[in-house]
């Protein structure tokens, strides 16, 4: 399944409408939400990579394309 950024936008429209109706603390929901949409993008970057997989290029570009193996 690949989420797209139309689905992003439904689910960040949902906490907006949460938010505004005082039903979820934004300081905590945006920041969570934030983080799935990069743990998500990381886990479509290693999808898309892993067929032509040769482990030191792929080290190469994933440090390449989002600074290093830390977070």
């Amino acid at each position: 399944m690949k989420i797209t950024e139309k689905e992003f936008d439904a689910v960040e429209q949902g906490l907006c409408v949460a938010s505004n109706e005082d039903m979820l603390d934004e300081n905590v929901a945006y920041p969570a939400f934030e983080k799935m949409k990069e743990v998500y993008r990381r886990y479509r970057w290693f999808k898309d990579n892993l067929s032509n997989f040769d482990p030191s290029e792929l080290s190469r570009l994933y440090i390449e394309d989002f600074g290093s193996w830390e977070e």
